[in-house]
């Protein structure tokens, strides 16, 4: 973290950046890591988002009550869902199950989520 950087910039850059890990990860088949890389850029966009609204999110549970209280504010069940997603590639980092196939899909939707969280265009697809 830089001096300027406040630490809701700190965690908005560090998930945009394991975001773009994650991608790299993926496309050179290490599904673990990558798998691992998607669950770090989410968790950091919920300490972002905690971070700007004053939530705690120093503990999982603090980051899965973050995710219920904007599900229930946007009326968005897929919050909750995409959440579990990620939820899903942590546990394959220790499991190894899920395909590249499954990976890409989650990937697409931790990259939306991430997205909606930190607010505005991903900064690869301008």
């Amino acid at each position: 973290m830089t001096s300027a950087e406040t630490h809701q910039q700190k965690h908005a850059r560090l998930a945009r950046q394991l975001l773009d890990q994650a991608d790299h990860e993926l496309m050179a088949g290490d599904l673990l890591q990558s798998s691992e890389k998607l669950w770090g850029a989410t968790s950091h966009a919920l300490k972002a988002l905690c971070e700007s609204r004053g939530w705690r999110h120093s503990k999982y549970g603090h980051r899965q009550e973050a995710v219920k209280r904007l599900s229930a504010e946007r009326d968005d069940e897929s919050i909750s869902l995409t959440f579990k997603i990620a939820e899903a590639c942590h546990a394959n980092f220790y499991n190894d199950w899920l395909t590249a196939e499954e990976l890409e899909e989650n990937r697409h939707a931790i990259r939306g989520f991430i997205i909606s969280i930190l607010g505005g265009q991903d900064h690869d697809d301008q």
